[in-house]
């Protein structure tokens, strides 16, 4: 897209044009690594074994799995930078577990297209690889190729015996106008009320009908199980702050989140309190989603926070290349409208009336801009 051309080159210029860095001191405090609790035991052990025998390759890849899951949760890159270590001296064995991971390791970079090739070759050496497998469903789903993923479960139907699998096919069929089945099909499993993953699922679902109350009491839930999860604290924050629930948000984030996501959200609390460091804070975080490249978290910031939404469109034209998740979809109707540039998002209005995705986030937007025309002043007109 025109638009994409446009920002590309400005995020990379930046990325480029930054002097280095250097402290004032050698007591100065260059970053604060994060606590090791969850895994500690295990890494300890991975560790102590690999130091006694660097050749080890099971303790490498068991420390590398840890790493990612730990990734996972807290969306703190450092983790993958760990994992990439760990894995270094075996990575470009051509066996199903190492391609497995390098294939994490992609997905967590927004390297898509290599996590996929990697994944294939391992499902092609152990085709029976659940984890690569429900990876590979993962990221269709996250590129918008839900028939793709579709095809994963239907060839592999085992995938659903098991909560996780189960909670990602429920998932894709909501995507697939298929929302409430799908939140009823995951609701009555027996393992859903104690799986953090099943509950998180089922508040977002229960967001996208509109159904507030239920998707806070699934939201609690799951934290109450898993409270540093990012990707479910990210999910609940956003909903807080649609219902004017800015300082519960910044009780939930701390100031020094390690997450661009959590990050956004904390940002957008301050703007919504009025907070006096609210825009330093903004600023900050701009340049911080510029340099990782999550256009996403940009996109969603130059809209809500700085109200720019021209900014925000080509942002988010942009993540929209990258990444097909129903947000995705949202600020890019949101900033057409608010732009008043609505052909722009012609192409993602084709894409859920394509899909029959069903969010009622969207439902007003979808409507403002169905009905809308673009005049040659370029203001937004209603038919």
């Amino acid at each position: 897209m025109k638009a994409c051309l446009i920002v590309l080159p400005v995020l990379l210029l930046a990325r480029l044009s930054a002097a280095p860095w250097r402290p004032a001191s050698d007591d100065a405090v260059l970053e604060i690594l994060p606590a090791f609790s969850r895994h500690s035991a295990d890494w300890k052990a991975a560790r102590s074994r690999i130091q006694k025998n660097p050749a080890d390759r099971e303790a490498a890849l068991d420390l590398a799995r840890n790493y990612l899951e730990n990734a996972q949760r807290s969306s703190d890159a450092i983790f993958v930078s760990f994992a990439e270590g760990a894995l270094r001296p075996f990575r470009s064995e051509d066996k199903p577990d190492v391609l497995y991971l390098r294939a994490i390791i992609h997905q967590h970079k927004h390297a898509f297209n290599e996590a996929l090739a990697d994944l294939d070759r391992a499902l092609a050496l152990q085709p029976s690889l659940t984890s690569a497998l429900i990876a590979k469903a993962s990221i269709l789903i996250t590129l918008g190729r839900y028939s793709d993923a579709r095809e994963i479960f239907r060839a592999n139907f085992k995938l659903t015996r098991e909560i996780t699998g189960l909670t990602l096919f429920c998932n894709l069929s909501s995507l697939f106008g298929s929302i409430e089945s799908s939140f009823k099909l995951l609701r009555a499993q027996g393992g859903a009320a104690t799986n953090s993953f099943a509950l998180g699922s089922l508040a977002e679902m229960a967001v996208r009908m509109g159904d507030t109350a239920s998707a806070t009491g699934f939201f609690l839930k799951a934290l109450a199980i898993d409270p540093d999860d990012s990707w479910t604290k990210a999910a609940f924050c956003d909903l807080l702050l649609t219902n004017g629930r800015a300082r519960e948000v910044l009780d939930r984030i701390e100031p020094n989140t390690p997450s661009d996501a959590l990050l956004l959200r904390r940002v957008l609390a301050l703007g919504q309190t009025a907070a006096k460091n609210g825009k330093s804070e903004a600023l900050s975080a701009a340049s911080r989603f510029r340099q990782s490249g999550h256009f996403r978290e940009l996109a969603i910031l130059q809209l809500r926070f700085f109200h720019e939404p021209q900014k925000a469109l080509q942002c988010g034209l942009c993540n929209w290349e990258l990444q097909k998740e129903p947000i995705d979809a949202l600020v890019v109707l949101e900033s057409a409208a608010a732009s008043g540039h609505p052909q722009a998002a012609h192409e993602v209005l084709a894409w859920l009336s394509e899909h029959k995705l069903e969010d009622a986030r969207m439902s007003s937007v979808r409507q403002r801009l169905s009905r809308s025309e673009f005049t040659r002043d370029g203001a937004l007109a209603q038919k």
